[in-house]
């Protein structure tokens, strides 16, 4: 018993155009929209039927139960315990306790509101289960019967209730066991059938009573006559369904019994029954070699594909989806047959692939086979057409068929023209033709009535009226072997060589695109929006709208880069036949796959769904066939290997159900991490780990294959990364910080879930990296450097000490000999000159005396005047920039004044106080007194300006004459003056600029950073 399955469904089973049908016609019309004529495959069925055993998956074939949880999954009891599923894979949920008894068999499950999940195992054993590793288990000391659990469902705030074979009810809330049997208004010993709705309502049928659960004890509130029931459900019209060995009776309280639904005794005993959300009534059987699966319409039991099995269970699931239990086989899941398979088998000998078929107006199924022969399948007899095929004696080899308005049809031959046939058995009529489409190789009606020839020669084409014919050659062509109609009349064409024209007003023009001609085109339809698909043998799926190109291969998501067919259904979806069998595109994804907006194309398979793969083969289903697929009524019809492929699109409604997205699996260095609340909660993976592994599932079971993921990380990812329908998201080693693992996912129709699941988690930081561990070699570091600091500025001034004392030494030492050499040698040549000077004006002298004397005092007056420059450039406290100038303007003044020129002399109100070396003052001194010099040799000048100032750091002396001047290149390099100045102003990291004219005076400049 399921009670989710029975109240959760929101999609119906039929296609939209049913839901509004009587339930006694509905599958008659589902099966006329669906079945061929009289020659369909008798062997399969309205509903298709997807299975899972031991050797698909399944870890148990013998099942009991099957429930859906609020989360989605798909919850099995199996004679090996409970199994969670997801659409791909099956998990054991274990508990110990009981997993590994000798009989862990489990009968009856059920999924709670709360997420949790509950079953009943035999002997007194009734399981919870909430959450990885977290379980509750009721034993017989805890009050379970020691008896077999029958049915479990969930009542109001949480309580579960528990029916049993023999010993009534028990009810498990809020931790407590508490016995309902014959003192609660049961009857003793009978066996107890419940069921529940969504709001917690409970009955259980007993006996010959159904009762209603009311304040704690069960009420009876109507009578079942004759009653021994074995099953209780919820009909839909308010009313119970109550399911006995060889009947279903459908009961209402206070009016009683008003069906009665027989099983004959061939079929077995009914052991599972269900009322879906459409309305169907399921019946399942056992205990029979007749038994199985059986939909009660119009007043039968039709078997749906579940034959020969013991039926145990039967659920809806949210999409619409019917699932089976069965004892022995495993589960089924069934769904209205989305595709038939039409195998075309001329008397069980292998005729090769279908080259062309056609459907003529009769009904009646025509087919050209691979070896050129024909045959027509009306009203489930098959027959060959005896005039076509490779050997001697008949007409030709047949190539393809097509169907005429007239209900005739017309093969076409590979060597001998076109014929019209009016049946299998008539004489094949002539059809006049021009010479080009003798060789023929497509055909092709138009909307018009005018048929379409394409040739193996020279890629003709004809096109045949009742009033004549027509013909055109493509351009470079050997062959033309597709064909489309286009809008208004106009022909598309493909050739073998890839390339693509269209024939309208009688003109054959080409349509350019990209990568024309790479691949040969073998599929070609125009859509009614206009847009024109291609397929490429090689190049996949390619589309021209409204003048632009756009291909997608396998590696953009199509399932195969060989596109054999390409039809679309008119219903926002373009149907393929690949060598990967057949798939399915939406035109809106390929629009924003178009438009850059996806990255991939969004592709769904049909395989396993539709038991594709056991009814024909996929391997070279179409290469070289010709007109291979063909839309008919509201069906899509596609040569398919040896038969012929019939999809009914209408058949699935779009499922626009979000499907849940679980984050299923967490490993980290394969090391498995709960995934239950509490430790996701706080997940906190270690700084060393190296792989980091999630795993995850959309809960949609339509076709759980085709579901596709995007997944992220935040903090670490930038953008979605596109997992197509991988459901493993890996990483490598994450650096330290906060992150969140989302996943989002869409089912096959493309709806997806935005809000998906996620995990967030810590990357811990290792222990240098952590902010304690970073503060303390921060504070290590800022000690470290205080303490170096100190030290290096401890040194700094004991070395500032130490030169300090040097420097007041030698200034003292310097002091001492600038004062020794004023007060010593300067007094002893004042001595000398006032003693020449005395001695030349004694009387009587020779005047050759008394010119030496002179002399004598004379040098002696220089030797003092030297002396003087030299006790001032040696004394401490000339060294200063303000006596340098003052020093200089004097030098300047005396000099100049003993010579004769006049002075101007410009100096500033404020000097820097700067400290100047005794050597640079010495230089400095050296410069002015040469460039003064120079004047007075030959300049001959009368006046002389200096100037000093100060700017940017440096100090300029500028000495202008207003003598002869000269012309600076007439003068060498290397003349002593001038290399003297330079050199000296050089020493001082200064310049010097001379400027000079003849006849204009001279101006020399020095600046130098002091």
């Amino acid at each position: 018993m399921a009670i989710w399955g029975e109240m959760g469904a929101q999609h119906p089973a039929f296609p939209p155009f049913l839901r509004h049908v009587p339930n006694w016609l509905a599958l008659p019309l589902l099966w006329a929209a669906m079945l061929l004529p009289a020659h369909a495959d008798q062997g399969q069925t309205a509903w298709s039927v997807r299975g899972w055993r031991s050797d698909t998956g399944l870890p148990d074939d013998e099942d009991y139960d099957i429930a859906q949880a609020p989360d989605g999954c798909i919850w099995i009891a199996t004679s090996v315990g409970p199994f969670r599923f997801d659409g791909i894979q099956f998990s054991l949920v274990d508990v110990p306790e009981v997993s590994h008894d000798f009989n862990s068999t489990c009968y009856v499950i059920c999924a709670a509101r709360d997420g949790s999940v509950w079953w009943g195992l035999n002997h007194g054993r009734v399981v919870r289960w909430q959450q990885q590793g977290h379980y509750d288990i009721w034993r017989v000391a805890q009050g379970i019967p020691n008896d077999y659990p029958d049915s479990i469902c969930e009542g109001r705030n949480g309580a579960v209730f528990v029916g049993f074979r023999k010993s009534g009810v028990v009810e498990i809330a809020n931790g407590k066991v508490t016995r309902l049997d014959s003192s609660n208004g049961l009857p003793a010993q009978m066996r107890a059938c419940l069921t529940a709705d969504a709001d917690g309502n409970v009955w259980c049928a007993a006996g010959s009573s159904l009762f209603e659960f009311r304040n704690g004890a069960f009420a009876r509130i109507a009578d079942i006559p004759n009653g021994w029931p074995t099953g209780l459900s919820l009909a839909r019209d308010g009313g119970f369904w109550i399911r006995e060995d060889h009947d279903v009776r459908h009961l209402v309280p206070g009016k009683g019994i008003d069906r009665t639904i027989q099983i004959p005794q061939a079929l077995g005993a009914a052991s599972a029954f269900h009322e879906d959300a459409a309305g169907n009534v399921w019946i399942g059987t056992w205990q029979s070699p007749q038994c199985g699966l059986f939909l009660y319409q119009g007043g039968q039991l039709i078997p749906e594909g579940v034959d020969r099995r013991q039926i145990t269970s039967i659920i809806n699931d949210r999409e619409g989806n019917i699932w089976v239990t069965t004892f022995e086989d495993g589960i089924k899941r069934l769904r209205p047959r989305l595709i038939r398979f039409l195998k075309l088998d001329p008397g069980g000998m292998s005729w090769g692939r279908i080259r062309s078929f056609a459907r003529d107006t009769a009904g009646r199924l025509w087919a050209v086979f691979e070896d050129n022969t024909v045959f027509c399948l009306d009203g489930g007899k098959l027959e060959q057409v005896p005039q076509f095929s490779q050997n001697a004696g008949t007409i030709g080899r047949a190539v393809a068929v097509e169907a005429a308005p007239d209900g005739s049809v017309v093969i076409g031959t590979w060597d001998k023209g076109l014929f019209r046939c009016n049946g299998p058995q008539s004489t094949p009529v002539p059809i006049r033709a021009p010479t080009e489409a003798r060789r023929m190789v497509t055909m092709l009606y138009s909307n018009t009535g005018d048929l379409w020839v394409s040739s193996s020669r020279n890629g003709e084409i004809a096109r045949i009226r009742h009033d004549g014919a027509d013909a055109w050659q493509i351009p470079d062509a050997t062959t033309a072997p597709v064909m489309a109609q286009g809008a208004g009349g106009d022909m598309l064409m493909a050739t073998d060589r890839g390339r693509l024209f269209h024939l309208a007003g009688g003109k054959i023009e080409e349509i350019p695109f990209p990568g024309s001609g790479d691949y040969r085109i073998h599929g070609l339809w125009r859509d009614g929006d206009g847009n024109v698909w291609i397929g490429f043998l090689g190049g996949g799926l390619g589309r021209l709208k409204d003048g632009h190109f756009i291909r997608a291969t396998a590696r953009d998501g199509l399932a195969d880069d060989y596109v054999y067919q390409v039809v679309p259904d008119g219903l926002g979806r373009i149907w393929i036949i690949s060598n990967s069998g057949l798939s399915r595109i939406d035109v809106s994804n390929f629009d924003q796959f178009a438009s850059g907006i996806e990255k991939r194309v969004r592709v769904a398979t049909f395989g396993e769904e539709e038991d594709l793969d056991s009814q024909a083969p996929t391997r070279n289903i179409g290469f070289d066939t010709g007109y291979c697929c063909r839309v008919l009524g509201d069906g899509l019809w596609f040569s398919y290997g040896d038969g012929i492929l019939i999809v009914t699109p209408g058949a699935w409604p779009p499922n626009k159900v979000p499907p849940p997205v679980v984050v299923e699996a967490v490993r980290v260095d394969d090391r498995d991490i709960p995934t239950d609340a509490n430790s996701l909660r706080n997940l906190t993976l270690p700084p060393s780990h190296s792989r980091l592994e999630f795993d995850f599932a959309a809960l949609s079971f339509d076709m759980p294959e085709n579901n596709q993921y995007r997944y992220m990380i935040e903090g670490y990812d930038k953008q979605w990364n596109e997992a197509g329908n991988t459901r493993q998201a890996i990483y490598t080693r994450l650096t330290a910080g906060r992150y969140r693992f989302q996943v989002i996912a869409c089912n096959s129709d493309g709806v997806w879930n935005q809000a998906g699941a996620g995990v967030a988690f810590t990357v811990t930081p290792f222990y240098w990296q952590t902010w304690w561990f970073q503060l303390s070699v921060l504070t290590v570091i800022i000690l470290c450097v205080a303490v170096i600091v100190r030290w290096v500025a401890y040194r700094r001034l004991r070395w500032q000490l130490r030169l300090a004392e040097q420097e007041a030494a030698l200034h003292k030492e310097r002091s001492r000999i600038a004062r020794d050499m004023h007060d010593e040698l300067g007094a002893s040549l004042t001595r000398i000159t006032l003693m020449s000077e005395l001695a030349s004006g004694e009387p009587g002298l020779p005047s050759t005396a008394t010119d030496q004397l002179g002399a004598i005092a004379n040098a002696s007056r220089a030797v003092s005047g030297t002396l003087d420059q030299i006790v001032w450039t040696v004394n401490p406290r000339n060294d200063t920039l303000e006596r340098l100038v003052g020093y200089a303007g004097e030098f300047a003044s005396e000099y100049l004044e003993t010579v004769g020129i006049g002075l101007r002399l410009e100096l500033p109100s404020d000097i820097p106080s700067r400290t100047v070396s005794s050597d640079a003052r010495h230089q400095m001194l050296l410069l002015v007194k040469e460039a003064l010099n120079n004047v007075a040799k030959y300049a001959n000048a009368r006046q002389v300006t200096m100037q000093v100032g100060f700017e940017n750091g440096s100090t300029h002396i500028v000495i202008a004459d207003d003598g002869s001047g000269f012309d600076p290149d007439t003068v060498s390099p290397s003349a002593n003056g001038l290399r003297n100045m330079r050199q000296r102003i050089a020493a001082l990291g200064g310049v010097v600029e001379i400027k000079s004219r003849p006849g204009s005076g001279t101006t020399v400049t020095f600046e130098a950073p002091l």
